[in-house]
C-alpha cells in the first residue's frame, strides 16, 4: 500500500523478462556456467602465476573472489610495479583502497582474471614477469 502510487523505475517488460529468466531456471544455468569459466580462469592464472615467477611472488587470497593479491619480491615499489606492468601492456591494480586498518604492503598488487579470455592469460603473466624481472 506504501508504493501503490509510485512508478517502478524498471520498465515492466524488463521485470517480466528477469521474471521468467528465473522461473524458468535460465539463472541456474548462467550461473554453473559462469562458475565453470571463472574457475578454469583461476587455475590456468594460478598455475602461469607459479610456474613463471615461482619463488619471486607470495600469492594470497586466491579462494577469495575474483581476483589474487600479489606480493613480489624484486625490490620494486607498488608504484612501480603498476608502472612497469602498465608500460609492457598488462594490467594489475593497487591494493590502497583495499585496507582500512592497517598500511597497505608496499610490494603488492592485485591481479584479476574475470575480463580475460583463458588463452590470454599465459601472454599476459609473461608480460608481467618480463615488467617485474
Amino acid at each position: 500500500r506504501l508504493f501503490n502510487h509510485t512508478h517502478p523505475s524498471t520498465p515492466w517488460i524488463v521485470q517480466e523478462a528477469l521474471a521468467r529468466f528465473f522461473s524458468e531456471g535460465h539463472w541456474d544455468t548462467q550461473a554453473r556456467k559462469m562458475a565453470r569459466s571463472l574457475h578454469k580462469r583461476h587455475d590456468v592464472l594460478l598455475e602461469c602465476l607459479q610456474l613463471e615467477m615461482g619463488n619471486h611472488i607470495d600469492i594470497s587470497g586466491v579462494f577469495s573472489g575474483m581476483h589474487f593479491y600479489l606480493n613480489v619480491h624484486n625490490g620494486m615499489t607498488q608504484a612501480q610495479l603498476l608502472d612497469s606492468a602498465r608500460k609492457h601492456d598488462a594490467q594489475v591494480y593497487g591494493t590502497a583502497r583495499m585496507w582500512f586498518d592497517k598500511a597497505e604492503a608496499e610490494n603488492a598488487v592485485m591481479i584479476g582474471f574475470s575480463a580475460i579470455s583463458p588463452e590470454d592469460i599465459p601472454k599476459g603473466v609473461q608480460a608481467l614477469k618480463n615488467a617485474w624481472f
